[in-house]
């Protein structure tokens, strides 16, 4: 939970430095759709969204929350395609690389 806590942070942090406009991360190939589909249930989906958008939301406002961690989730989804959650944790603790993510969706 602490991982998870410090990876909103980040998402505040990297969201501060936003001018408002709003680009996405290029499409993932129809290949990579279906795998990251199979492996990402709906439901761990919706946990990430709906924990993203809940902290992200009183800074940004709930629709540009919404459309970043859309985009973040898309990242880690390309990162860690199995939801291992071993990953998960080791790419959330990564402060660059959160950084990074956050980025792309500005």
């Amino acid at each position: 939970m602490a991982k998870f806590i410090l990876f909103l942070s980040i998402i505040f942090f990297a969201s501060c430095n936003s001018d408002g406009t709003n680009s996405s991360v290029k499409k993932d190939s129809i290949k990579t759709q279906k795998k990251i589909a199979a492996s990402w249930s709906n439901n761990d989906e919706m946990e990430f969204m709906d924990n993203c958008v809940e902290g992200a939301k009183e800074r940004l406002g709930e629709e540009k929350a919404f459309n970043q961690c859309k985009c973040i989730l898309r990242q880690l989804q390309e990162k860690n395609p199995t939801n291992d959650s071993t990953a998960s944790i080791s790419i959330m603790s990564d402060t660059a690389q959160l950084v990074q993510f956050a980025k792309k969706c500005q």
